[in-house]
Parts: C-alpha cells; sequence; structure tokens
C-alpha cells in the first residue's frame, strides 16, 4: 500500500488535496466504510465550488506523458501476461504428455504438440498482440519455438 501512495504522488503531484481526498474514500476495502454514491455526490470536489468559494477542481491537472507512461506500462504488463500464459499453457501440455508417455497411453487431443499448426497458433497471437502491445512482433522459428521481438 505504501509504494501505490507513492506512485499516486509521483503521479498526481498537481492534483489537488480534494481530489486526493475523494479518490482516497473510494479506494477503502472495507465495504461499509467506503464512501456511497450519496456521499460522493456531496463531496466538494464533485459539487464545484459553492458562491464565493474558488473552484478545486481547476487546479487539478494529469500531465499528459504521465497518461502515455502509464498506458505504456499497462500494455507492457499485458504483454508479460500473455507471456506467461503461453508457458503456462506449454508447460502443462508438455506435463500431460509425459506422464501420458510415462504410463503407455496417448493423448488425445487436438492441442497435441506434435500436430498443432504453429503458423495458425503465431497468428492469432499476433493479432492479439497487434491490437493490445503495437510494439511487439511475433513469429515461428524453423524448430517451431515462438519468437518475441521488440520493435
Amino acid at each position: 500500500m505504501n509504494t501505490f501512495i507513492e506512485s499516486l504522488n509521483r503521479y498526481f503531484k498537481n492534483t489537488s488535496a480534494c481530489a486526493k481526498d475523494f479518490i482516497s474514500r473510494l479506494f477503502v476495502r472495507d465495504v461499509t466504510r467506503r464512501a456511497t454514491v450519496d456521499e460522493c455526490l456531496r463531496h466538494p470536489w464533485i459539487r464545484g465550488p459553492d458562491g464565493d468559494d474558488v473552484d478545486l477542481r481547476k487546479s487539478s491537472c494529469i500531465s499528459i506523458s504521465h497518461i502515455h507512461s502509464f498506458k505504456q506500462r499497462q500494455r507492457w504488463r499485458r504483454a508479460v501476461e500473455l507471456v506467461m500464459v503461453c508457458n503456462r499453457v506449454t508447460r502443462s501440455v508438455r506435463l500431460a504428455i509425459s506422464q501420458a508417455t510415462k504410463m503407455n497411453r496417448t493423448i488425445e487431443t487436438r492441442y497435441d504438440p506434435c500436430t498443432i499448426n504453429t503458423d495458425i497458433l503465431c497468428s492469432s497471437l499476433r493479432r492479439f498482440c497487434c491490437r493490445t502491445i503495437p510494439s511487439i512482433q511475433l513469429s515461428v522459428t524453423h524448430d517451431k519455438t515462438l519468437k518475441f521481438m521488440l520493435l
């Protein structure tokens, strides 16, 4: 939680204390202590200025570069998750095949690594990456290994 607060201070240093207070009331783990809809609507940051009060929301700003860096980190996180999922699937299939081989059984599956079309797998992963992580390129090497490259 401490690193979360440090990252908030780094990225939202120009954000008003009133806005930070509003957000902190929403991120309460205990549901009974979390702000209700009515409390949120009555919060000064949402309600705006009353009469001769200064509009606290005008001093709140978030740098566009912070938003871009946040988006890039999110894309990288998705890329890492994609690689982890691929590794998990590969590991579980290899484990199932090795256990079946030890027991002299065959695995009846369309995902058998001996018969799977790696070009189809690579093209579907490539489509997924193009939508989520444009800076990653996928290819299949001559030994049927998926290769991730950064552009």
